[in-house]
């Protein structure tokens, strides 16, 4: 019988995380282990999620000594998995949503008959969480890297399921709200990127998959629904402004760019952000608003170390 490790990371949002994890526990196909690692919470959250889950073998929770951002997080529950449990794959979901009862089943099933496949990671279809049953909407049905924006764009965001991604496919990008892939793919190409605080950490996994020759698979049969934007609101300071937003969302975008665009595509999409910095900058002055300076995310961007 094959193993899941299913991880999920926890900032200030217990309420959520206890829901998420007890949709976890009800699929059809269990979960070896969970684990919740909490990213240094401020408020009482370790000591609710602990009293939710102590009397739950299969839910092992980890305090974070600090808040390093999603990928830190996530990457903190891996080695702790890896050095000590025995198993076979990794769930990486985010802690607002409610899976569907076959989702473990779903996923090991299409990897255990696809071996051949190099197959990185798989993906699945999500929907918004507060929509009728009978007109579910959808958030994410697969992905790609849209080059010229340097970010990730979904498929079908905003549209009624009707059927129109039902389609198992080979994708471009995948939303870290959602992976599972084998456990041996960190050993051949690493742990997650860390130097995305929040928002980037999964397109630069998706394309590092790629470089290595891996593929990404969307399994419409796959399916979740997402609180979408519930774990953003909580998280820290770092993301409490739309001007610290912006300036995170450019210095990840150009980090990107450096690290996987040829200089040509690189050249024209750093003309394009400046442009539209720019833009933004006399469209709050004209106005009379406060003035954003988002050029600080650029010039970081510009200067990281990569």
């Amino acid at each position: 019988m094959k193993r899941t490790v299913a991880i999920t990371v926890n900032y200030n949002n217990y309420k959520d995380t206890i829901e998420a994890i007890e949709s976890l526990l009800n699929e059809t196909y269990a979960y070896y282990r969970i684990i919740i690692v909490d990213n240094c919470s401020p408020n009482e959250s370790i000591h609710m999620l602990n009293k939710a889950f102590e009397a739950t073998h299969q839910v092992v929770l980890i305090k974070s000594d600090r808040n390093g951002g999603y990928a830190y997080g996530i990457n903190l529950g891996m080695r702790y998995a890896i050095k000590h449990i025995e198993f076979d794959y990794f769930l990486v979901i985010n802690n607002d949503t409610i899976t569907d009862e076959s989702l473990n089943k779903t996923f090991i099933r299409y990897y255990e008959t696809n071996k051949t496949a190099k197959i990185g990671l798989l993906c699945g279809k999500i929907y918004y969480y507060d929509d009728d049953n009978n007109n579910k909407r959808i958030w994410f049905a697969g992905g790609y890297f849209y080059k010229k924006k340097c970010k990730g764009r979904h498929y079908g965001g905003g549209e009624i399921d009707n059927g129109q991604y039902n389609e198992i496919k080979e994708v471009s990008f995948a939303t870290g709200c959602l992976w599972f892939f084998e456990k041996d793919l960190i050993d051949c190409i690493g742990f997650l990127p860390e130097e995305y605080f929040m928002y980037y950490e999964d397109l630069d996994f998706s394309l590092k998959v790629q470089k290595n020759g891996y593929k990404i698979i969307y399994i419409p049969e796959a399916q979740i629904f997402h609180k979408v934007g519930a774990s953003i609101a909580l998280n820290d300071e770092k993301s409490n402004t739309k001007n610290l937003k912006t300036n995170l969302s450019n210095t990840e975008k150009i980090i990107i760019a450096r690290k996987y665009l040829s200089f040509p595509l690189r050249l024209r999409f750093m003309f394009w952000l400046i442009y539209k910095n720019i833009e933004r900058f006399f469209r709050y002055l004209f106005k009379h608003r406060k003035s954003v300076n988002t050029f600080q995310g650029v010039v970081e961007g510009i200067k990281y170390n990569i």
